[in-house]
């Protein structure tokens, strides 16, 4: 009985031993790990500033060349005219009314009409008040039929603002598409006034050079 009863726990004892030792031969779970992905790198759009534009370009023309300039009314004004011209480097030619003469207009593209009455010029060119304002009227009847653009340019200031300057002005300016002139010259609004009442571009300058920078850039080429 005593023997029975170790054989059983021999028994026991290595049948044990048997399950621990196949447990010990399992081998361990291996850990699966996701497969690695590889991130596509972030890709940042580019930058579209749009490059700054700074409109550089001159201002688009207004006239163009070749130029007559006419002077009305024997003042001294025409020598400005001229200096004026040579600075903005536009083909011109000079035209001041003469008896029994008409202006000659064949390819001018642009008339510049410089008004501004002189007595003492109309003295020595033995020319009256009215015969002045008689050529003035058909010249710009002329202009108008000519169909070219026109500049009235005022360069004399106050001191060739006169009553008898009035009247010249009040002849060229319905012809006008285009008025420069001096601020002196405007103190009573006259260009400034005419030019909103009927829709006409209008510029002033304090000076002479600054007249000359109006008038230049609108032959901007």
């Amino acid at each position: 009985m005593k023997k029975l009863s170790k054989l059983f726990a021999l028994t026991m004892a290595v049948m044990m031993i048997l399950s621990l030792a196949a447990c010990g031969s399992e081998p361990a779970p291996t850990e699966t790990k996701a497969p690695e992905t590889t991130e596509a790198p972030k890709t940042t759009p580019a930058e579209t500033n749009a490059p700054e534009t700074t409109d550089n370009a001159p201002a688009a023309s207004v006239f163009e060349g070749p130029v007559l300039v006419i002077s009305v009314g024997k003042s001294a004004d025409i020598s400005i005219a001229k200096s004026m011209m040579a600075r903005i480097k536009v083909d011109y030619d000079i035209y001041e009314p003469e008896a029994g003469k008409q202006p000659d207009l064949s390819g001018v593209k642009t008339v510049i009409i410089v008004p501004g009455v002189s007595t003492k010029g109309l003295g020595e060119a033995g020319i009256q008040l009215n015969d002045e304002l008689d050529a003035t009227k058909k010249i710009m009847e002329q202009v108008e039929a000519a169909g070219v653009k026109v500049l009235v340019a005022h360069l004399g200031g106050s001191s060739r603002r006169d009553d008898l300057t009035d009247q010249f002005i009040d002849i060229v300016l319905p012809s006008a598409d285009y008025i420069v002139c001096l601020d002196e010259g405007n103190r009573d609004g006259k260009f400034t006034n005419y030019a909103a009442e009927h829709n006409i571009p209008c510029e002033t300058a304090e000076n002479i050079s600054g007249l000359v920078v109006n008038v230049q850039k609108l032959f901007a080429k």
